[in-house]
């Protein structure tokens, strides 16, 4: 591995608070991935990030170079490739079309609810009224489903642990801290069979909660662009 550079070091300085905690919880995990680099080398390959991290990702190389190879025309469908050219180059594919389809599912079942409660910043949240206030909005549409599983998506860790503390009753809310083992916070909300809640700031991607894993979805803040 290479030790980070002096940029890699500046750019991590000059970065907001809530983006260096994005970019700690990203080191944390590409270390767990690591560790598990050395337990299975042969399903994984090192790539650099862009503060100068190296993350193990894991991947079968060998099998998806087959399966290109092996037919005349291949389909490959996904509701997540955002960009298809840089697909394919990874996919080491040249010739190729891209087609997207609507989106189908009926929009009633699908709100999108916009529940202003307090103007979210680290000025704001800093005071104990608008910690108060928040929690209290967010109890407020958790009781609104008293028998549906859910996740709150708290943008930083800090975020996360304002809210839950100031929260009147927390047994619902399973918190993911920086210090927790992602996978293992996930699979105990999966595992529960009750009304709990699952709060972090690492669930907008890579992710799938279909049907009564979870139910509702709450964004504490809307993260810059």
């Amino acid at each position: 591995l290479k030790p980070f550079t002096s940029q890699a070091i500046h750019a991590y300085d000059s970065l907001p608070y809530w983006k260096k905690e994005k970019v700690l919880e990203t080191i944390r995990e590409h270390i767990i991935h690591l560790r598990k680099l050395h337990e299975t080398p042969d399903n994984h390959y090192i790539k650099s990030h862009e503060y100068g991290v190296f993350k193990a990702v894991p991947v079968k190389t060998e099998p998806i170079v087959q399966i290109l190879k092996s037919p005349k025309k291949l389909i490959i469908m996904s509701a997540t490739i955002l960009d298809a050219a840089t697909m394919a180059k990874g996919l080491g594919v040249v010739n190729y079309g891209w087609h997207q389809l609507p989106y189908v599912f009926d929009a009633n079942r699908r709100p999108i609810i916009y529940r202003p409660a307090v103007k979210v910043s680290k000025a704001t949240t800093s005071t104990g009224a608008a910690q108060l206030r928040l929690a209290q909005a967010l109890e407020k549409i958790m009781k609104d489903h008293p028998d549906e599983k859910g996740i709150v998506h708290c943008v930083s860790f800090e975020l996360g642990r304002t809210v839950a503390s100031n929260m009147s009753d927390r047994k619902r809310i399973i918190f993911q801290d920086i210090i927790d083992d992602k996978k293992d916070v996930l699979a105990r909300f999966r595992a529960d069979p009750t009304n709990k809640w699952i709060m972090s700031p690492s669930l907008a991607h890579g992710e799938d909660f279909p049907y009564d894993a979870a139910r509702v979805q709450v964004i504490l803040k809307l993260p810059y662009p």
